[in-house]
């Protein structure tokens, strides 16, 4: 079936690629390392963004996923960067082009949203 104009653009869902929150509370966070968890929430944002971007381009379509490591202070993170069709698409959320890590500032934001949580307790609610 064709899609038409009327119809929204489709959204990926790619469980494999980028883990489901839900899979991930229900898991034993405590086994993964700090550059897995920051990789996942990054994985995670940057592909809400696309889903985004996706809501706001009709003619613009999902087109997998690339790994990327991006460091964060001294921590690399493995990230499952989501891509699109027409190659336009770059999450917000990752450094500068051409860069592995973030300016000071950003890892502080992002290390201290990681540590609000303060416990697995904290992630679930």
């Amino acid at each position: 079936m064709q899609p038409t104009d009327s119809d929204p653009p489709a959204i990926e869902q790619d469980s494999q690629s980028v883990p489901n929150l839900q899979d991930l509370l229900a898991s034993d966070l405590a086994s993964l390392t700090l550059g897995q968890l920051l990789g996942m929430v990054l994985s995670g944002v940057s592909l809400g963004e696309r889903q985004a971007h996706l809501r706001q381009h009709d003619s613009e379509f999902a087109n997998g996923f690339y790994q990327r490591n991006v460091n964060v202070g001294s921590v690399a993170a493995p990230v499952q960067v989501p891509r699109t069709r027409s190659g336009a698409f770059r999450p917000q959320v990752l450094p500068a082009s051409y860069q592995r890590g973030y300016p000071e500032p950003s890892q502080e934001l992002i290390l201290g949203l990681l540590v609000s949580a303060r416990s697995i307790d904290g992630v679930r609610r």
